[in-house]
């Protein structure tokens, strides 16, 4: 497993050189309302936990595409991460109500903005959560700042399995595949827009991932044929292959969507069109789905976000061109 530390000789080349001075208060206006943070003084690390970059993807909004914050939610206490999102298996303490990011910072600010790096976490697609100890980040800003280089750190939260990865005909046909990978896009919109209220420069984002994590990522530099939307001008991949992606009708992700229908009280609706079929999958007790939600979930072409593998993409210079560092956990175990 990655730990921070071993990123550091990356942050060299990030950070802004400057001398820390005390800290302000955990307090930070956005557009949304006001969060509110903690200090660890033993590191004089601030951090701001379960921040929600998007409605909660509940009732009506499971298995659509993540909508943004549209109301204040006031004073948020953002002392506590947020629940992890349901994955395939336990998950912690999970809840569909999951799209939520956490910020690191070291305490006071220098005049410039400080680059950020952004964390995608691994696990298949089916499996992980920003809130595991090992990707707390109060080590990597404490000691960016100690070498002079401090950092933004943010981590981020996104849909798995069954309810970000559903593919199926049906889910092709209403324009909804890839949805925790839809997620991660709109978070980092969100960094984006709110990056510079934290202290962060929105010019200046990395992301960094493991093996699912790097998997993303690959997908963010050729989403949309290469568009560049301004997200990141940089990438670090560890331990994530460039996949090849199949079609979403294929007979293994149908089987998953069809479970759904077939093994619950949906099955009157096995000749209904794809519309209906999925308002009845709404409709369904959050453990029932989970447990007649088939196997095989994951990334697909969609024709949109993914319109083709990645290994098709890079050839055809269909991608965004930012800097970039590929690498694997044996190099960083030899590290240690």
């Amino acid at each position: 497993m990655m730990e921070w530390h071993l990123l550091l000789a990356v942050v060299l080349a990030l950070g802004v050189r400057s001398t820390v001075a005390a800290c302000p208060p955990a307090t930070v206006t956005l557009a949304n309302g006001t969060v509110v943070g903690s200090t660890d003084s033993a590191t004089n690390i601030q951090r701001f936990l379960g921040v929600p970059y998007a409605q909660p993807p509940v009732g009506d909004l499971r298995l659509r595409q993540a909508v943004s914050l549209n109301a204040s939610f006031g004073t948020l206490q953002a002392t506590m991460f947020g629940y992890s999102c349901h994955g395939r298996g336990p998950n912690g303490n999970s809840s569909e109500d999951c799209l939520t990011l956490n910020i690191w910072r070291p305490c006071g600010l220098p005049s410039a903005p400080l680059p950020v790096m952004v964390w995608l976490y691994g696990g298949g697609l089916a499996a992980g959560s920003a809130s595991q100890p090992l990707f707390d980040g109060t080590n990597l800003v404490r000691i960016s700042t100690e070498i002079g280089k401090p950092v933004l750190l943010v981590s981020l939260n996104y849909r798995l399995a069954g309810l970000g990865f559903l593919a199926a005909r049906q889910m092709a046909e209403l324009g909804l595949l890839n949805l925790g990978m839809l997620d991660q896009r709109l978070a980092l919109a969100w960094v984006r827009d709110n990056a510079r209220a934290f202290g962060g420069d929105p010019a200046k984002v990395t992301l960094f991932g493991e093996s699912a994590g790097a998997v993303s990522i690959y997908s963010h530099m050729a989403a949309y044929g290469g568009r560049d939307d301004g997200l990141f001008r940089a990438a670090i991949l560890q331990s994530g292959g460039a996949f090849p992606l199949s079609r979403p009708d294929a007979p293994a992700p149908q089987a998953a969507f069809d479970s759904l229908i077939t093994n619950t009280n949906c099955a009157s609706l096995a000749k209904a069109n794809a519309s209906e079929q999925l308002d009845c999958i709404r409709r369904l007790p959050i453990a029932e789905f989970r447990a007649k939600v088939g196997g095989t979930t994951g990334q697909y072409i969609d024709g949109g976000f993914s319109p083709t593998s990645i290994q098709f993409a890079f050839p055809a210079g269909k991608y965004v061109k930012v800097a970039t560092m590929v690498g694997g956990l044996s190099l960083l175990s030899d590290l240690r």
